[in-house]
């Protein structure tokens, strides 16, 4: 028994050595401090948290960045936005080093490494005044590393590829090419204008009356005369998607002549928002077949982008993202409905009383159906509503068209006191040029009304 127990209890001993090992090693690296295995192999090894500048000299040029409040940020033009990520990723090169080998210790030829006039020279500047300089030669024949020497250091190393990189980085490699983020799903906002296209504007309907214009989270306010629900299984599918741009090269920042970019009168404009974030895009001319120029609004830059990333959201019909019902609302805003049809009219009623109910304190609303002045059951009467209401469109109106006499007319009065009137005015063999308040978009087919009045005359027998 003593023996099982001590056996238990070294078991435990070794249980918490080793959590306290995996939690010292992970502290380390969080704090960018790697285990030195090979004191002769490191060149650095610091938290690159004290940096406090780096200087970078290549053929790229020479830029120079500085921390400010946690943030990396170009001297001499913060206006310049920085991969924060790439930024922090050289910062670590800089202070965790440590060579794959030593290749000479004291070279007499500099030149067949590219360390003679180095690829590129970089130095960091520590909290503590402390700093790191850098010589950067060619890639090695493997491929996979390079040619390094430390300043007052004669020995030549040879470093994993990631810190050759890092060294011989760019301005343009640093900056962020990632265009706002916009959440699809919390949409606010967007807005698509092109050449030869009619405008999209579609608007959230979070804070509009929801009930008149059904449950839909957005509606259409462009190209048509009137607003429309968006709630289409294809523009559901675009948003699950996402929009994801990027800028691929940077061109010109502030360019003093943009119509050699084609953006002094961009050809395309799209507004994109959600609850949070915005992105105002203008789009110029072809830099080649892949690539479009093109810049942000509250920005003076230049870049380029794959027109593909941009194709789904051009490619986009407004009759595509609607619900196509010619005029849906719920029935408990209505008050009354006429139809007027092969010379008469029937009217429609829905008188509404409350009283207290049965089952609790709380009022419900008992309501009464009635046709020409005759009561009739709920469900044939909701039945009835739901062809009416039912009734969706089939295509954009394609030409203009002169307004002559309805063959029907349907005039809902909401128990707010609006009315809305619906006219059908025969376009063509097998289509009605469906008219509401006087205007028209779309034409709907003359089988789909003539199912509405068949239901109708049932319900008035």
């Amino acid at each position: 028994m003593r023996k099982s127990r001590n056996i238990i209890i070294a078991a435990l001993v070794l249980v918490i050595l080793l959590g306290a090992y995996l939690y010292i090693n992970h502290q380390s690296q969080e704090n960018g401090i790697e285990e030195e295995t090979d004191s002769e192999l490191t060149i650095s090894n610091t938290s690159r948290d004290k940096i406090t500048k780096m200087i970078l000299t290549s053929s790229k040029g020479e830029i120079t960045i500085e921390r400010k409040d946690d943030i990396w940020v170009l001297t001499g033009n913060e206006d310049i936005e920085l991969d924060q990520d790439k930024v922090n990723d050289l910062a670590y090169s800089f202070a965790v080093i440590f060579a794959e080998r030593i290749v000479e210790e004291n070279p007499q030829d500099l030149e067949k490494y590219g360390l003679k006039s180095p690829v590129a020279t970089v130095k960091a500047f520590f909290d503590d005044g402390d700093t790191r300089e850098y010589y950067l030669g060619n890639k090695t024949p493997e491929g996979t590393t390079y040619y390094l020497m430390k300043k007052d250091d004669p020995k030549v190393y040879t470093v994993w590829m990631n810190h050759g990189e890092n060294f011989s980085s760019g301005l343009d490699d640093l900056r962020n090419k990632k265009l706002t983020a916009i959440n699809t799903l919390e949409l606010d906002y967007l807005y698509i204008k092109q050449e030869d296209k009619p405008v999209i504007e579609i608007v959230s309907n979070i804070n509009e009356e929801l009930n008149k214009y059904g449950l839909d989270l957005w509606m259409l306010k462009q190209p048509y005369n009137h607003t429309y629900a968006v709630g289409s299984k294809d523009f559901m599918e675009l948003l699950e998607k996402g929009f994801e741009f990027t800028i691929e090269e940077f061109v010109e920042d502030k360019p003093s002549d943009l119509s050699k970019y084609g953006l002094d009168e961009p050809r395309i404009e799209i507004q994109i928002k959600d609850t949070s974030n915005s992105l105002h895009l203008l789009v110029g001319s072809n830099k080649d077949d892949n690539l479009v120029y093109a810049k942000t609004a509250d920005k003076d830059t230049v870049f380029t982008m794959a027109f593909s990333k941009l194709q789904p959201l051009l490619d986009l019909k407004p009759i595509d993202l609607i619900d196509r019902f010619v005029y849906i609302i719920d029935i408990n805003l209505i008050d009354a409905i006429e139809i007027e049809h092969e010379g008469k009219v029937d009217k429609l009623t829905l008188s509404r009383t409350t009283k207290k109910s049965e089952d609790s304190d709380e009022e419900e609303t008992i309501t009464t159906y009635k046709v020409n002045g005759k009561e009739v059951e709920e469900e044939a009467f909701k039945d009835y509503y739901q062809n009416l209401i039912g009734i969706t469109f089939d295509a954009e109106l394609d030409k203009e068209v002169e307004k002559t006499e309805p063959e029907i007319r349907t005039t809902f009065t909401l128990n707010s006191g609006e009315k809305v009137t619906v006219e059908y005015v025969p376009y063509d063999d097998d289509f009605y040029t469906v008219y509401r308040d006087g205007v028209s978009d779309f034409v709907a087919s003359k089988k789909k009304v003539k199912t509405m009045l068949d239901s109708l005359k049932e319900l008035t027998k």
